[in-house]
């Protein structure tokens, strides 16, 4: 199972923070707290930088997830690495 998200604590001004979590996060926690004891790797979570998405194609391209970054984090993992 792969999930593509972030999850991040962010300042949130006047000394406190702001959780932020997106779906694949939330996806990746649900596995690790139900299925721990079945996991034979690590929850992983591979994602994009928090940052404004920009207009301009090779400016997007760099910001967004690519197939070879997911291909070679699962590499990784299938290898023993990751942890």
């Amino acid at each position: 199972m792969a999930a593509v998200g972030r999850e991040e604590i962010v300042g949130g001004g006047k000394g406190g923070s702001m959780h932020i979590a997106a779906f694949g996060a939330e996806v990746a926690a649900s596995v690790a707290e139900r299925l721990w004891d079945r996991l034979e790797a690590p929850v992983r979570r591979l994602g994009s930088p928090r940052a404004p998405i920009s207009y301009a194609p090779p400016l997007e391209d760099r910001l967004r997830v690519a197939p070879a970054q997911v291909a070679a984090a699962v590499e990784t993992l299938v290898a023993g690495g990751g942890s």
